[in-house]
């Protein structure tokens, strides 16, 4: 309800992106119960390297959420909605894939996550956003888990690890969650490219990061690669495909500066895409300490 909500609004519109679902829930009555400032992040830029740090104010992200608190409440002891089966269903409504960061309340995750899941629809779970536990069940209801390397092992370690004992290589840590309730995961891993170890972890593929013109600023690289994954993966792209449709978004949004600006148009994509290395599968091999993989 800020002027940022209304610059934001602007800049999404421009890009085509449908928020006819976002301000408030409407049938949930969110909007009308309190109003909050518009989150925002604050990025520290390295000129030298491109590299990034952020510091996060969450503002309507953190709050404003009781209709779903309540409704969550609800539904985690009984997994029935009652009356609130409306304005979930119209929220899901024509919804093909779920994309959830960890900046808003757990509980909203586990709530949308959970309803999607029962209805079929794909749930990707960003792990960035913010460092805290994550229960079996939300993991189970996840299709892909999302972190990159530092997400990965503080996400193990909040389940009681030594660091100490923990494996070395992402598999392994993957293979950590997957004993604890999660199926795919997929691992980003900057300029040394993005691994996949799949449910069950039957099978494993890395993708080598694609050559960039320069690293400018590294801000919505993540979210690019996450986002343009989605899409190949609504298109019946395989896995191996998705990640090398991901990593040619992910190079492109390196070369500019910001987030909104960054963000590379289907076009680019796709001829980036054209010059970007195969996605390579991996043999993984069990060791006294862990996991440890090669290429085949």
């Amino acid at each position: 309800s800020d002027a940022v909500a209304s610059s934001l609004q602007n800049v999404l519109n421009e890009a085509q992106v449908d928020i006819s679902k976002c301000g408030g829930l409407k049938g949930a009555q969110v909007s009308s119960e309190e109003s909050f400032p518009t989150g925002r992040g604050y990025v520290f830029l390295s000129r030298a390297t491109g590299q990034v740090s952020a510091v996060v104010s969450g503002g309507s992200n953190h709050y404003g959420w009781k209709t779903v608190e309540q409704t969550w409440e609800n539904y985690k002891d009984s997994k029935t909605l009652g009356e609130s089966i409306g304005w979930m269903d119209r929220i899901l409504q024509d919804c093909s894939c779920l994309l959830l960061q960890r900046e808003v309340p757990e509980f909203v995750n586990r709530l949308f996550a959970s309803l999607a899941n029962s209805q079929n629809i794909p749930v990707l779970q960003d792990i960035g956003g913010s460092d805290r536990p994550m229960s079996a069940s939300h993991m189970a209801c996840c299709t892909y888990l999302i972190p990159n390397e530092t997400e990965l092992k503080r996400l193990v370690l909040s389940f009681g690890y030594d660091e100490a004992t923990l494996p070395k290589d992402v598999v392994g840590m993957a293979k950590i969650l997957q004993s604890r309730g999660a199926r795919n995961v997929l691992v980003t891993e900057g300029i040394n490219g993005s691994t996949l170890v799949s449910e069950q972890g039957e099978q494993v593929y890395h993708q080598p990061s694609v050559k960039t013109e320069s690293v400018v600023d590294e801000t919505g690289a993540g979210d690019a690669y996450r986002a343009a994954f989605s899409v190949a993966l609504l298109e019946g792209k395989s896995p191996q495909e998705c990640m090398k449709f991901a990593s040619a978004a992910g190079s492109l949004a390196v070369e500019k500066h910001g987030a909104v600006p960054s963000t590379p148009s289907r076009t680019e994509v796709e001829k980036r895409y054209q010059s970007a290395p195969e996605t390579e599968e991996i043999s993984v091999l069990s060791t006294k300490s862990g996991f440890s993989s090669r290429g085949i």
